[in-house]
């Protein structure tokens, strides 16, 4: 993949599960390779650690095409499915597997701690990019 990638969830899908840890790298239940775990909005994840840093570029430039993403110092979860042309590129589930390859990939963070979220409106996250 290059790293000039549209956003669309089939790019993000398609990045997510090259990245993702395969069955084969499990043996008696210990992976056999470098795992990064990543607890999610909703859920956890666990990155082959190479693999996920070899697409970190790519990450980066689709996180970057995120509506506002230089200018809002941490947006919404709620608002990471609008790009720069003012359309919605993804759903809940698309969003969430870009924010958790960002967060293995140490591009983004959650904000607030997990704990508060119940005090956020929509009970959801703001995003923090990290400056690469």
């Amino acid at each position: 993949m290059d790293a000039n990638l549209k956003l669309t969830p089939e790019n993000v899908s398609k990045i997510y599960f090259d990245c993702y840890l395969r069955p084969e790298e499990i043996v008696n239940g210990t992976p056999t390779c470098g795992v990064t775990m990543v607890d999610g909005i909703g859920s956890r994840a666990r990155f082959h650690t190479g693999r996920l840093a070899s697409h970190r570029p790519e990450i980066i430039d689709l996180i970057s095409q995120i509506a506002n993403i230089e200018k809002v110092q941490a947006p919404s979860f709620l608002d990471l499915c609008i790009i720069r042309d003012g359309s919605q590129w993804g759903e809940h589930i698309d969003m969430e597997n870009l924010v958790s390859l960002g967060i293995g990939a140490n591009v983004i963070s959650p904000l607030p701690p997990r704990l508060l979220w119940d005090n956020m409106p929509g009970r959801v996250p703001r995003i923090y990019v990290k400056k690469t």
